[in-house]
């Protein structure tokens, strides 16, 4: 088994070479809809939106736990 492999193997939440994924477009579904829910300030809801290219596969998980859990604020 590659070195690769056995890191991809051994770390199951898609961190490769020190390096996270991307959002998913499911997660980016998600949360946009969860913004949209839950932030009515239109600024403060733009800047969350202009965010989530940035953000890694885990950091959207954390995000939309914390809209679900209503500590996002």
């Amino acid at each position: 088994m590659s070195n690769l492999t056995t890191q991809a193997f051994l770390e199951p939440w898609g961190e490769y070479a020190g390096r996270e994924e991307a959002i998913t477009d499911r997660q980016r579904n998600t949360l946009t809809s969860l913004i949209f829910q839950h932030i009515e300030d239109e600024s403060h809801r733009e800047s969350y939106l202009a965010q989530l290219s940035d953000l890694t596969r885990t950091e959207a998980d954390d995000l939309v736990l914390e809209f679900t859990m209503g500590t996002w604020q």
